[in-house]
């Protein structure tokens, strides 16, 4: 099963690549994950879906939808802190012209 998992997120990769369609190896990686376990019920012979812990992809799936908007949050204070400093800053006064 890891073996599957793994050749199908590769071959998911070079597929995007070879087509030129933006792709994250991340979600590749986790779509095949949930991908061998919920067809890991052919074998078990369990009900569909019992082979995924589904506590684990909701947090997953929280963090690759949280980290993004972490990210913008963090990357626009640090510019308004930059921006701040560097009127502050009288190293740089009178160097509007470079």
């Amino acid at each position: 099963m890891v073996l599957s998992l793994l050749l199908s997120a590769i071959i998911w990769n070079f597929g995007t690549w070879y087509f030129g369609l933006p792709a994250s190896s991340s979600h590749a990686l986790i779509g095949s994950i949930l991908g061998v376990g919920l067809a890991s019920f052919l074998f078990s012979g369990h009900g569909f879906g019992t082979g995924v812990n589904w506590m684990k992809p909701r947090g997953v799936g929280l963090s690759l939808l949280m980290s993004p908007l972490v990210g913008f949050c963090l990357a626009g204070r640090l510019l308004l802190l930059s921006k701040s400093l560097y009127q502050r800053s009288p190293s740089l006064q009178g160097t509007e012209g470079w």
